[in-house]
């Protein structure tokens, strides 16, 4: 089997393994904020990030099969937006870590993961945009996402290397990110996922998450003052 045929065929597990490494050397960078001291803590925290993920994709795929149908067009990756999160807020309300910088953080390491896995696409062929008007040319959807995904990460990331934490960027995320892919699946080929009305009311999940988010945010810092 050669190397195009392996990427091919097992893309997605390959690169969201390769997104170990910049998780692993992202939690490094913040060993102090994180009150990290030992190397397999940072190993076990990852394995649990990467389990529950594994287990949130795979569980929320089992409800679809038996509830939702395929009106929700396969929203089983986006699932790794609600879990992975939920975990390491719990983790630092538990330890007695600063939750703004942990989120501000590890909320960087989520959009990383996800990232790396929606590259996964180019080497399968899926997730299709339409067919540009008068040309034989798809709308370059993945591409656009990756970049979109890439610029937000480095703008974010540069915002948390400088510790300059307010607990804001995932939420913020949640949201241009669902407007975002509002957007983007105008674009979207039809003949390739059963319905939009997934791929919408995720959109408007993610909005509506960040805003909520952001809210309590608001709230807890005029509570503080």
């Amino acid at each position: 089997m050669t190397v195009a045929q392996l990427l091919y065929n097992h893309a997605f597990y390959i690169l969201v393994t390769a997104s170990v490494i910049p998780a692993f050397l992202w939690m490094q960078e913040f060993k102090e904020e994180l009150k990290i001291k030992h190397i397999w803590q940072v190993i076990v925290y990852l394995v649990c990030l990467y389990g529950i993920g594994i287990l949130s994709t795979y569980g929320v795929a089992a409800l679809e099969n038996v509830v939702l149908g395929e009106d929700w067009a396969n929203r089983r990756g986006w699932s790794v937006f609600v879990t992975m999160p939920l975990f390491y807020l719990l983790v630092a309300k538990l330890t007695g870590r600063d939750r703004k910088a942990v989120s501000d953080i590890l909320g960087i390491q989520v959009m990383l993961i996800y990232g790396f896995g929606r590259t996964a696409c180019i080497f399968q062929g899926c997730c299709l945009g339409k067919y540009i008007p008068d040309t034989q040319y798809r709308w370059p959807l993945v591409i656009i996402e990756i970049v979109f995904l890439a610029v937000f990460i480095v703008m974010q990331g540069a915002k948390a290397y400088r510790r300059q934490f307010d607990g804001k960027s995932y939420p913020i995320f949640l949201i241009v990110y669902g407007i975002f892919r509002l957007f983007l699946e105008l674009f979207r080929d039809i003949e390739i996922l059963p319905s939009y009305y997934g791929l919408f009311a995720g959109c408007v999940v993610f909005i509506l998450s960040g805003a909520v988010w952001l809210v309590i945010l608001h709230k807890s810092e005029r509570t503080v003052k």
